[in-house]
């Protein structure tokens, strides 16, 4: 097992901070304790050089840290209800419930995706993919996403996948539930997204160390004080369409993240996003192969009731 080696530098905004407090927002999964012991011990230096643990970083310092070896943890199956949408040899559609992360990593091992679906297609750990976490997974959804995902049941079909990924030319439509009235009826984001240089386990509008990212979005419904918007996002950074609706002044409802919780009286603990819909071509087939995942429950119910209370105030 190798080592694996991270270098930072510290921009501007992040000077002043004491060093460990500086790299636990960029390891989430390392507490302040065990980096306190990895600077003492000597596995972090600053431009090259061992320093105190109190050391207040300056703007350029260049950061390095020395990761102790990981064992690998590989992942097992689970009995976890799955919501398929559509299945052949080559792939499988299904329907992700909010709430559940795609895959394992540092930290979190369980109640993943990938562990529904070891245990419903026990094959699909033969399919020789190249990582052993991420079986058939060709893309993401966020935790408290809900919606359509496609995943590949060999590495052939994943690679025909990701390239089309890739090339952006999957069709990938959302339905988001944002704060605010949107009055044009359709528009574009067009802005740079990259790690939050203050927090780097967030993403942010910023020109550093980012790439361009875009976003197309129409106005499905104003609901009062809210919009329901049909949203495309034209590529795939992190958390790029809630950071973009965020930076546009118009938050996902529910994105506690990026903007601000759901309403208390809503009963509603996630961000209201879901991928509504999946169009690619079969990796097998060739042909062009579309799917739609009806909105969960909740989100339905929180529309309902905001026509609702349009139409009494309406009537008032």
């Amino acid at each position: 097992m190798l080592s694996e080696t991270k270098e930072f530098i510290v921009h501007k905004g992040e000077k002043g901070k004491r060093l460990d407090l500086y790299l636990s927002s960029s390891f989430p999964g390392h507490s302040r304790n065990s980096l306190q012991k990895m600077i003492v011990q000597g596995d972090i230096l600053v431009n090259g050089k061992t320093v105190s643990r109190h050391y207040k970083v300056k703007e350029k310092d260049v950061v390095t840290i020395n990761l102790p070896p990981v064992k690998p943890h590989k992942a097992f199956p689970e009995k976890i209800p799955l919501n398929i949408i559509y299945e052949d040899k080559a792939v499988i559609v299904l329907n992700k419930p909010a709430g559940i992360v795609v895959h394992p990593a540092c930290g979190n091992y369980s109640g993943t995706l990938v562990n529904a679906l070891l245990y419903h297609f026990p094959n699909l750990d033969k399919g020789k993919f190249p990582d052993i976490n991420r079986v058939g997974i060709v893309h993401r959804l966020d935790k408290d996403t809900s919606g359509v995902m496609v995943v590949a049941k060999n590495n052939t079909s994943l690679s025909r996948l990701a390239k089309q990924f890739e090339n952006r030319k999957v069709e990938k439509v959302y339905l988001a539930l944002v704060f605010g009235k949107i009055i044009n009826p359709k528009g574009s984001i067009e802005a740079p997204v990259g790690r939050k240089i203050t927090d780097r386990r967030k993403m942010a509008v910023t020109s550093i160390s980012s790439r361009q990212a875009s976003t197309d979005f129409r106005v499905h419904e104003i609901l009062g004080d809210f919009t329901l918007l049909e949203v495309r996002p034209k590529t795939g950074r992190t958390h790029q369409i809630r950071v973009h609706l965020a930076h546009i002044g118009h938050p996902v409802v529910g994105d506690s993240e990026y903007g601000r919780p759901a309403p208390k009286n809503w009963g509603v603990s996630r961000q209201l996003l879901h991928a509504y819909k999946l169009g690619f071509i079969h990796p097998v087939k060739k042909d062009w192969v579309k799917f739609t995942a009806p909105l969960p429950r909740e989100f339905k119910k929180v529309i309902a009731q905001l026509r609702k209370d349009m139409k009494i105030e309406g009537n008032g």
